[in-house]
């Protein structure tokens, strides 16, 4: 019989790599991994959460849209390039451009109809008002027999 094979998760594949990377190796590869994307803060305030995406030059509302979905919210959009010069003439190129689809997910209960968005200076500021999440259930007791 032959030797069954263990399932590996992401976590100890990551675990493995930092061991044979080393530490300070491992955190710029993972930098740069990580900035494919758009980079997210969150934080929550008295009765809303706050979710601040970077991404800059965008031009209109429609380069980025912004989907609810159950305790999900996806983020999907174009950041557009606007080098001055072809890429062939670029020396350095640190930004990522290009399409991105984000996925986040949300921690801060909300009311779906009190999100609001706004951009501003390369930023994106999603805003979601709570929603008491506590409820209290009747009870409601059959007076019958069996």
């Amino acid at each position: 019989m032959g030797k069954q094979r263990e399932a590996t998760s992401w976590k100890q594949i990551r675990h493995k790599m930092k061991g044979i990377l080393g530490e300070d190796l491992w955190k710029k590869v993972d930098q740069a991994l990580s900035k494919q994307r758009p980079a997210i803060d969150m934080y929550q305030t008295d009765g809303e959460g706050v979710i601040v995406v970077e991404l800059p030059g965008l031009r209109s509302p429609d380069d980025v849209q912004i989907t609810l979905d159950s305790q999900k919210i996806i983020l999907e959009g174009e950041v557009p390039d606007g080098s001055p010069v072809p890429q062939k003439q670029m020396l350095s190129r640190e930004r990522w451009t290009g399409r991105f689809k984000r996925t986040i997910r949300n921690p801060f209960p909300f009311a779906p109809d009190s999100i609001t968005a706004h951009y501003r200076y390369g930023l994106l500021e999603i805003r979601l008002t709570g929603q008491e999440t506590k409820q209290q259930v009747s009870v409601q007791f059959d007076r019958k027999s069996p």
